[in-house]
């Protein structure tokens, strides 16, 4: 009797996107949703109907702006006072709110107000996503095991899955929230050992939207002498055409022509864009794209010749003068845009998924490696770092501390991920109390505080006085949250 194949899901659930793909018979497949697109925007609307999804939900953003949510990943897991929260909620039309120190966003559901985090709105994505996928297989889905793997990392797998040989790869992931790039050696399709992350988390496809979108409600604004600052339904609709606008450079046209009448209720809106505008206006956000690829060679002391190929994914890379910045860098690598890059990492999340189900012998090696740098704040507000940057997942590191006052009975520090010198620069991931604490001079009391970061990119963190044995709650998160 032959045993039963697992199907597993790989599912890219990301800024502006979702998309899931399964691999069977030797081959990637990627599941359409309920309106038969195998992308799926990543936007919720609730409306008197109930809710709705994906490009359903998309459509309501001229008529129901502020309760249809979309680009939540950019602000999941961030603290109300963090400026990339700021930032975002005076472009969105929808509300966001302080829910106990974390952002979150307010709506009017069956005429009741809700308020609901990032991560509730995920969920619900997550549960639509299953509806569809059991209806394209047939099955239900009953079990959900969850494994979290890095973007580029799962680009890697499916660029590299069938191929022969040892080679350097770097992976630029452009979506539509951040920039991810990633150093990888890969081995005969069988062996993906990263390197080297870097990356941009304030720079996605969204940014480039909104240049478009104040180049078009300046225009409109200057020439009727009108503030569209209220009109909520109007800058939905001018959002949409900067979309439509930017797909259509990416896409290799030279311009783009808007039409939109009574876009305030009384005028109408004829105007465009062209390419040359387009790059002009986003110049300096093109110019950051840079910065993290050269960052990821400092960090593995290599030369751009010693890459031997470059996979461009996510939507964002298809625009002509990321390529451009990147062949400044490398005027004679190949650039492979051979897998399709809104799919590429549904698809080598589906990959790495099925090499870990139960009845496959062909096990994948997959290193990957810590983000970013983490640790604690000390006296004067510098970072103690406890776990390097680019240190092999899983990993368990402590470091011990003392305190700076005399008979000090209780501590208080913040847990951090970043590369700056100061704290202030980093990100505060939570805060966490010891009590308990030996009474004495200052610098008596051995504090032995632990950072344990998992496969799956899930970080605890404890503190124990060594004297009392008296501990810290222990704290988890995903550090990964909105990238």
């Amino acid at each position: 009797m032959a045993a039963r194949e697992d199907i597993v899901l790989g599912i890219d659930l990301g800024t502006s996107n979702i998309c899931v793909a399964i691999y069977r018979n030797g081959t990637f497949e990627t599941i359409a949703d309920g309106n038969g697109h195998k992308i799926t925007p990543s936007y919720v609307a609730f409306n008197d109907d109930g809710r709705a999804f994906g490009k359903q939900a998309k459509k309501e953003c001229f008529a129901n702006p502020k309760n249809t949510l979309h680009s939540l990943k950019r602000i999941i897991g961030k603290r109300m006072n963090d400026p990339e929260v700021t930032e975002n909620a005076a472009r969105w039309p929808f509300r966001v709110v302080d829910f106990e120190g974390q952002a979150a966003v307010q709506i009017t559901e069956n005429d009741m107000v809700r308020i609901l985090t990032p991560e509730d709105v995920a969920s619900m994505l997550l549960r639509y996503v299953k509806t569809f996928a059991e209806e394209y297989l047939s099955v239900p889905i009953t079990q959900a095991v969850l494994r979290i793997i890095n973007e580029p990392t799962a680009a890697a797998l499916a660029y590299g899955l069938h191929r022969i040989g040892s080679e350097t790869l770097m992976v630029v992931d452009f979506g539509g929230g951040t920039l991810d790039v990633s150093i990888l050696k890969i081995t005969d399709g069988q062996s993906f050992q990263v390197l080297t992350t870097s990356g941009d988390m304030r720079l996605g496809g969204d940014d480039f939207d909104e240049r478009i979108l104040q180049h078009f409600r300046t225009e409109f604004e200057t020439t009727h002498k009108v503030s569209l600052k209220d009109h909520a339904e109007a800058l939905s609709k001018l959002r949409q055409e900067a979309e439509l606008a930017k797909l259509a450079i990416a896409g290799g046209s030279d311009k783009y022509r808007v039409a939109i009448p009574y876009l305030d209720g009384r005028r109408n809106f004829h105007s465009g864009i062209t390419a040359v505008q387009f790059n002009t206006i986003c110049e300096d956000l093109f110019a950051r794209v840079a910065g993290p690829v050269r960052e990821a060679l400092l960090q593995c002391e290599m030369q751009p010749g010693e890459i031997s190929q470059i996979v461009m994914v996510g939507g964002s890379s298809r625009l002509p003068q990321v390529e451009h910045v990147l062949r400044q860098i490398f005027p004679d690598q190949v650039i492979h845009r051979d897998i399709n890059p809104d799919e590429a990492i549904a698809c080598g999340a589906a990959v790495f998924g099925h090499t870990l189900s139960a009845n496959n012998v062909n096990k994948l090696a997959v290193v990957e490696v810590v983000p970013r740098a983490l640790g604690t704040d000390v006296v004067g507000g510098w970072m103690a770092t406890v776990v390097q940057k680019n240190a092999v997942i899983p990993c368990r590191e402590s470091r011990i501390f003392t305190t700076s006052y005399n008979n000090c009975p209780t501590v208080h520090f913040g847990v951090y991920e970043g590369d700056a010198r100061k704290v202030v620069d980093n990100r505060l991931l939570d805060e966490m109390v010891l009590t308990g604490i030996t009474r004495g001079p200052a610098g008596t009391p051995r504090i032995e505080v632990t950072f344990d970061y998992d496969r799956d990119g899930i970080l605890k963190v404890t503190a124990m006085d060594l004297d009392t044995n008296s501990a810290a709650d222990g704290f988890r998160e995903d550090p990964n949250k909105g990238r």
